[in-house]
This record gives structure tokens, C-alpha cells and sequence, in this order.
């Protein structure tokens, strides 16, 4: 399983350490974050049905 910090500043400390920089608000890294999960999620399935077939397992 894997875990991805981009929806929240407070999903990990490199996340509240660039919210601390005062560069952006919260509002901006939750819309980031989401583009970036659905990304993610999308990148994990398709590696996911692709990879495990190849090994045999699926």
C-alpha cells in the first residue's frame, strides 16, 4: 500500500515545512493534492494490473 501526503499540510513534515515558507496557502496545496492523488492512484493501478501479470500472479 502506498501512502501519499499531498492532500494535507499535515499529512507530512516536508509538507508543513513548504507550508511554512509562507510561499502558498492551504487552499492551493489541497487543489495540488488532489490533481497529484488522482495521478498517483491512476499510476498504481495501471502499474499495479500491468506488473503483477507479468510475475505470474494476477
Amino acid at each position: 500500500m502506498v501512502s501519499f501526503g499531498f492532500i494535507l499540510v499535515v499529512n507530512a513534515p516536508q509538507n508543513m515545512v513548504a507550508y511554512g515558507t509562507e510561499t502558498f496557502n492551504a487552499r492551493d496545496f489541497v487543489r495540488t493534492g488532489f490533481v497529484l492523488t488522482i495521478i498517483a492512484l491512476a499510476l498504481v493501478m495501471l502499474l499495479g494490473a500491468t506488473y503483477w501479470r507479468w510475475l505470474g500472479y494476477s
